[in-house]
């Protein structure tokens, strides 16, 4: 318990810090979005993001977070240094989370994924912002690492701290790109934010989360030289209501439309892409 305790403690004595270095001398600025941003967090602090994840899951969460805990009693390696420990599973769960993170931005996917893409002021408080159903899958790909390599639970907590620290000083919207090291080791803040561009051009690139390795070797990682200075989507879906949840049930109602039509055939695609609609608002 006390290992908890320290965990959440560190994390949002970071939080705290990267938001303060984030906005540093700028205004805050209210906005639906950062409305959104809060609330997800407010959730978050309150421990209410468990039960709104259930509930918007209709149950789902429960079971697959029962059977992800079941699955890690085997592990292919035993290594016994902690630090080396650690560093295979972030290593490996950079890896996963490449994929997992390309998965959100398929056809269907996409409509649980662009709850945090659709923000559209740029900060640590993204870390937080994510639709309840992605929430749902996440934890398999959290846990999934831990199948290959043996963590203790100062181990895990160390990982995810680190982990948590990077995800949040990615979103930091300091405009640093940290040479090569955020260009192979540690994605740099300014590639993350053109992940969260809504210009054609950065559609689909820099997917890796902590290890932007992974986008070279697979071809995703942006090499052109435009700089966006706004984040978000070109779908007008989010921001616009008072309460954030309809949002959430929006994302729902258009995946299952979607499905259908999928499933039977039926019309087009009801998601427009960041390019079409460029084209269509000139």
């Amino acid at each position: 318990m006390s290992l908890v305790i320290a965990f959440w403690m560190v994390l949002i004595l970071s939080f705290a810090f990267l938001i303060h270095w984030s906005f540093g001398e700028m205004k805050f600025r209210w906005s639906r979005s950062r409305l959104t941003d809060l609330s997800f967090l407010s959730l978050h602090l309150t421990g209410w993001i468990d039960y709104t994840t259930i509930l918007f899951s209709f149950g789902l969460a429960l079971p697959i977070r029962k059977v992800s805990g079941t699955v890690t009693g085997n592990h292919l390696l035993h290594v016994q240094s902690m630090w080396l420990s650690v560093t295979i599973y972030l290593f490996v769960s950079s890896f996963v989370d490449y994929w997992h993170h390309r998965f959100w931005h398929t056809r269907l996917a996409w409509f649980f994924h662009r709850m945090h893409h659709s923000a559209t002021e740029y900060s640590p408080l993204l870390t937080y912002r994510a639709h309840p159903i992605e929430r749902t899958f996440d934890v398999v790909f959290r846990i999934a690492p831990l199948c290959l390599i043996e963590l203790s639970d100062l181990g895990f907590a160390i990982a995810g701290i680190m982990n948590g620290f990077i995800v949040m000083l990615i979103h930091t919207d300091s405009g640093m790109k940290w040479g090569w090291f955020g260009r192979w080791l540690v994605i740099s803040p300014r590639a993350h934010k053109i992940h969260h561009s809504p210009l054609a051009e950065h559609e689909n690139v820099n997917f890796g989360i902590i290890l932007p390795l992974w986008d070279h070797v697979f071809g995703t990682w942006y090499e052109g030289q435009v700089i966006n200075e706004e984040v978000g989507i070109a779908e007008p879906v989010h921001n616009s209501r008072s309460f954030f949840l309809i949002d959430v049930l929006i994302d729902m109602r258009d995946f299952v439309r979607q499905s259908l039509l999928i499933l039977f055939n039926i019309g087009s695609s009801v998601r427009v892409s960041k390019k079409a609609l460029a084209a269509e608002t000139k």
